[in-house]
């Protein structure tokens, strides 16, 4: 979809209490480092996949921007999930990004990079723009006026995964690590054992971590326990919410008290608030 219409569409559609969404804005002013996906000549970019908005074929990385009417200086990056083949744009995006823009977070939606290239290194690609993303919200804030305020990332699935190896992972040189992490049913996160990957590296300095999974996800819960006892004995604020149901890919839907997993962003929106300092 080009830029422009996808900023019309954004434009009209806001939920109250976010006072606009900026045009999307290429992350990169020229090619972006590393390897570029392997887009498929022909393919449609956006389209439905399981009831939702997604994305693929992307080559150019963007930030859109939802601004609150009062920013607290807070701020947010979100990665949709999708396996990083492909991008849900709706309900692990622009959806999540209003939601939490209510509360007067600055949220910036980041597409990295998909599909992947060369899927042993997956990731290569999202990392380097995870990383670049990380930099411009905290500039955008600090010409704000917010230069304290703290800059957290928000991720589902692999998107969970990207956000979680920005905070505790193997990062570019020189990268920046966020403030807090928010993870919804992170995939990746262990090996064929079951065990988690070594790759996460906790110390008593690691930013908190908020994380929320379904005990019939596919990709099990038991990940993420792994990951927040890590934090937990490390002396790193975290918390864990496991829901009996919800399964994988739940994302942000109305709220309903028969469907706790639906209840997630009132959760995480409290959490967020020790976050402010």
């Amino acid at each position: 979809m080009p830029l422009h219409l996808r900023h019309l569409l954004l434009t009209w559609t806001l939920a109250p209490g976010v006072l606009s969404a900026a045009p999307e804005v290429h992350l990169w002013k020229d090619k972006p480092p590393g390897d570029l996906p392997a887009v498929k000549e022909g393919a449609a970019p956006t389209g439905r996949m399981n009831d939702d908005e997604r994305m693929t074929d992307v080559a150019a990385p963007t930030l859109t921007w939802f601004r609150p009417e009062k920013p607290d200086g807070r701020a947010l990056v979100v990665c949709p999930g999708g396996g990083y083949q492909i991008l849900a744009i709706h309900k692990e995006g622009d959806k999540v990004a209003e939601r939490f823009a209510k509360e007067g977070i600055t949220v910036a939606v980041l597409h990295y990079r998909v599909p992947a290239k060369n899927t042993d290194a997956a990731d290569a690609g999202p990392r380097q723009d995870i990383a670049e993303a990380l930099r411009q919200v905290r500039a955008e804030m600090k010409s704000k006026g917010f230069a304290s305020g703290k800059t957290g990332v928000l991720g589902f699935s692999a998107g969970g995964h990207l956000v979680l190896e920005s905070a505790y992972g193997p990062m570019p040189s020189g990268a920046e690590r966020p403030d807090f992490v928010v993870a919804i049913y992170p995939a990746y996160l262990t090996d064929k054992a079951g065990v988690l990957k070594p790759e996460f590296a906790i110390t008593k300095e690691s930013p908190p971590a908020c994380f929320f999974h379904a005990a019939d996800d596919k990709y099990p819960a038991d990940a993420s326990a792994q990951l927040w006892r890590k934090l937990h004995d490390a002396g790193v604020k975290a918390e864990l919410h496991i829901y009996s149901g919800g399964g994988h890919g739940f994302g942000i839907s109305e709220p309903n008290p028969d469907k706790p997993w639906t209840l997630w962003p009132d959760t995480a929106a409290s959490w967020m608030q020790g976050m402010r300092k």
